[in-house]
């Protein structure tokens, strides 16, 4: 009887501790998701900053002239 209860104790233990684990993983997910966002954020107020907004607008404007056989 004992050991029964022991057994179903541990299975109770070890099941609330993969939830919590599952729980810390979704929220590290999360934490992921905005820091990527942020950063890729961070990276296209640089990249405005530096001027590469007119580099890459100018170039995007002669792909399109000459896919259209104008330029």
């Amino acid at each position: 009887m004992a050991l029964v209860l022991l057994c179903r104790l541990s299975i109770n233990l070890i099941s609330i501790n993969l939830c919590i684990t599952l729980l810390y993983l979704e929220n590290m997910k999360d934490k992921i998701k905005y820091l990527i966002l942020i950063l890729a954020i961070a990276s296209c107020a640089f990249g405005i900053y530096i001027g590469e907004m007119e580099v890459v607008f100018g170039k995007a404007i002669k792909i399109c002239l000459e896919c259209c056989g104008i330029g």
